[in-house]
């Protein structure tokens, strides 16, 4: 395609000038499929019975896998995250099951969870998170309060826009105390 790629046509003629961005859709669709898949692999090996040696060793086995896969299949088919390619995919797949599969054995098996503690504060409610994220426009908030310093302060905005992450860090926490849970 002269101006752009397939993924970016197919969008262009199915939501017309509905069309945003650079972000496709349609024809990323599957893909997004395929990651979820991968996913839910992982909650699976988890789930399954076994010592916790085995788990880290499927994890790691399916990470390897996953990883020389994608790179392979890179040389033909290049990683692009903007079109979700199936490379990434299985590189993003790959590195996300070596990753649980670290952090599995540094909280769950080692038993090291303080350090852990603002994540699971997130991650007991993702939900809530996507939501509010989605429905508030958290920097735009923080521009009312603060944006007419932001300017004045050089580089250190980014950590007046990081109060923003701790309000709602803050409101899961609150959640977390309550034991209120947002499930599908």
């Amino acid at each position: 395609m002269p101006q752009g790629n397939m993924a970016t046509y197919v969008d262009q003629w199915v939501l017309g000038r509905f069309h945003y961005g650079e972000n496709t859709w349609f024809v990323s669709y599957p893909g997004f499929g395929a990651s979820v898949l991968l996913g839910v692999l992982a909650g699976q090996i988890l789930m399954a019975g076994g010592t916790a040696r085995t788990k880290i060793l499927r994890l790691v086995r399916a990470g390897a896998v996953s990883l020389g896969a994608g790179f392979f299949w890179s040389l033909w088919f290049p990683v692009i995250k903007l079109l979700w390619t199936s490379s990434y995919i299985l590189i993003g797949g790959g590195t996300g099951f070596l990753a649980l599969a670290l952090f599995y054995w540094i909280i769950d098996v080692q038993g090291y969870k303080k350090w852990a503690f603002g994540y699971i504060v997130i991650g007991m409610n993702p939900i809530a998170v996507y939501v509010a994220t989605e429905v508030f426009d958290f920097r735009l908030v923080g521009n009312v309060f603060v944006g007419h310093l932001l300017p004045r302060l050089g580089r250190w905005d980014s950590l007046i826009e990081a109060a923003a992450f701790a309000v709602v860090w803050l409101i899961l926490f609150w959640m977390y105390r309550k034991k209120e849970f947002s499930r599908i």
